[in-house]
């Protein structure tokens, strides 16, 4: 039986069930409505020039706790124990011809660490923002806005080289007019406060930073609290991270 358009956008504004692994965008085409333990983080895509026209690309978040500078590993029986935590969130661009694209992204309040950037097909991030990167909390009935990346495989430098990379840019006002068609979400409009200075156990295929100087830092964190944390890490299990941990390498502490 074919569901009529009315019945579907009906099904879609119903809240929907908290995800462990946050994957697929929300359509802003149709109503949106949010549980009552969820927020949103939107992301825009945005090709200003010929070198991001016609480029994809994938952000990706993770569950942090800024109080230890680490992220907060999925337990192993979440789903069994229903848990309604959000441990990853993966941002893919969807239409490599647009100039710009806002991708909305329902997931459970908390604070979200950037986990790693990748430009190009795939939907794929392969790299950690392990050294130095940046978080952003998200409250329940808020839509945070992260800011907007762009997508750039090849560029042509001034120095003569060539880069690739997904730099971050701030545009609230245009984010916010986007979701002119959503009112309710519109009024639940937050500019991010992000915070730089975001450090944890690093995993990947490349371990590097994502910094942007001017943000505010988290505090760092004293002597006593490296040891403790130190201390209760001899007597953890081994941590994994991302949406799916039986293919995800184990963490290697960097401190």
């Amino acid at each position: 039986m074919r569901l009529t358009l009315s019945l579907l956008a009906a099904l879609l504004a119903t809240p929907v069930a908290a995800q462990l692994s946050v994957t697929k965008p929300t359509p802003l085409e149709l109503p949106v409505t949010m549980a009552p333990h969820q927020g949103a983080v939107l992301v825009a895509f945005r090709r200003p020039d010929g070198w991001s026209a016609g480029k994809s690309g994938t952000i990706a978040f993770a569950r942090y706790d800024p109080a230890r500078h680490d992220m907060i590993a999925r337990p192993k029986d979440a789903k069994k124990n229903g848990d309604t935590n959000t441990y990853w969130i993966q941002v893919s661009s969807k239409d490599r011809k647009a100039t710009l694209e806002y991708r909305l992204m329902l997931v459970s309040a908390g604070d979200y660490v950037l986990y790693g950037a990748a430009p190009g097909p795939g939907g794929m991030v392969m790299n950690s923002f392990c050294y130095n990167s940046i978080t952003l909390r998200v409250n329940a009935g808020e839509v945070v806005y992260f800011g907007d990346v762009t997508p750039y495989i090849g560029a042509r430098t001034a120095a003569g080289g060539y880069y690739f990379g997904m730099p971050w840019s701030w545009h609230p006002d245009e984010a916010k007019a986007a979701l002119a068609s959503q009112p309710a979400l519109q009024a639940a409009f937050k500019p991010g406060e992000l915070k730089g200075g975001a450090s944890y156990s690093c995993s990947g295929q490349m371990m590097t930073a994502y910094d942007l100087p001017d943000l505010p830092r988290l505090p760092p964190l004293t002597s006593e609290e490296k040891a403790k944390i130190a201390a209760e890490a001899l007597v953890a299990p081994p941590r994994q991270a991302g949406p799916n941990t039986a293919q995800t390498p184990i963490l290697v502490p960097v401190r």
